[in-house]
């Protein structure tokens, strides 16, 4: 069971500058149902674990087209928010056909507060049902201690998107199972600055923010430190492991190798290894 926010991904392929000052020449422009929970809602139905979901979704035809989505790839939303007063959170990017980012932008209020402890007590049937509770960062801190006391029978595990976020639950994270962030969020839970994280990392850095994080009651972490490099982090062990560079992962950019990172982190969590 996979739990927080979706959103409309809109996106434009330019081939360059028109001959109006400020417009792009878009060759091409694609929508998407996205966010990060539902990519990896979608990555495990591709691996055959019918997964479900608990969204926040608009009444508009946005919302709609959201959930038909999920339904149509095998996700099983039906136990998602519908809400009639607000719009379904949108993304919106201008990008070169090389991929290169020349402009973004999304809506602040991406609904997961809207999954109030209260909503969420009318699923506890869903909740009870699930032997692994993914919950992202952007929930509330009254939504996420509810979860991570009612149900700490299941394997609870939390997907850090943002430092920002996942800072306002310092004090819940040793109840979960796993944590799962980037590099950076773990080196500023640790107390070091955001712009050291800019590089990639080396081994000796990685383990100490690990140590850190032990030190901090963390059971168990995955971080994703670069596109190529993944450290394995348990109450002993520190593992770290690098693939080759050239990877599906430098072609599609780090939002893809974290999603499909985290879906495959569950599907071998499930499976037991």
């Amino acid at each position: 069971l996979l739990v927080g926010p979706g959103h409309i991904d809109i996106v434009s392929l330019c081939s360059g500058m028109s001959s109006r000052p400020g417009l792009y020449n878009s060759k091409k422009t694609t929508i998407s149902y996205g966010g990060a929970i539902k990519n990896i809602a979608h990555y495990l139905a591709r691996l055959e674990i019918n997964p479900r979901a608990i969204f926040t979704a608009s009444a508009d035809f946005f919302g709609s087209q959201f959930l038909k989505d999920c339904s149509l790839n095998g996700i099983d939303a039906d136990d998602s928010l519908i809400m009639n007063d607000i719009s379904m959170p949108i993304y919106n990017e201008i990008a070169t056909e090389s991929g290169e980012i020349i402009a973004s932008a999304n809506m602040e209020d991406n609904l997961a507060h809207r999954l109030t402890p209260d909503f969420l007590k009318t699923k506890e049937s869903v909740f009870r049902g699930a032997t692994q509770i993914v919950v992202h960062d952007t929930l509330s801190y009254e939504s996420i201690e509810y979860i991570s006391s009612a149900f700490n029978d299941s394997t609870l595990i939390y997907f850090s998107i943002y430092y920002n976020d996942t800072v306002q639950h310092m004090d819940l994270l040793s109840r979960f199972h796993t944590i799962i962030m980037s590099y950076s969020t773990a080196l500023q839970l640790t107390g070091g600055p955001k712009e050291a994280a800019n590089a990639a990392p080396n081994d000796n850095e990685i383990r100490h923010v690990c140590t850190k994080l032990q030190n901090l009651g963390i059971k168990n972490a995955i971080i994703l430190c670069s596109l190529n490099q993944t450290c394995w982090m348990d109450e002993s062990n520190i593992i770290i492991q690098t693939t080759s560079s050239e990877s599906t992962a430098d072609r599609q950019g780090y939002r893809f190798y974290r999603d499909a990172s985290v879906a495959s982190i569950i599907f071998s969590m499930q499976r037991g290894y």
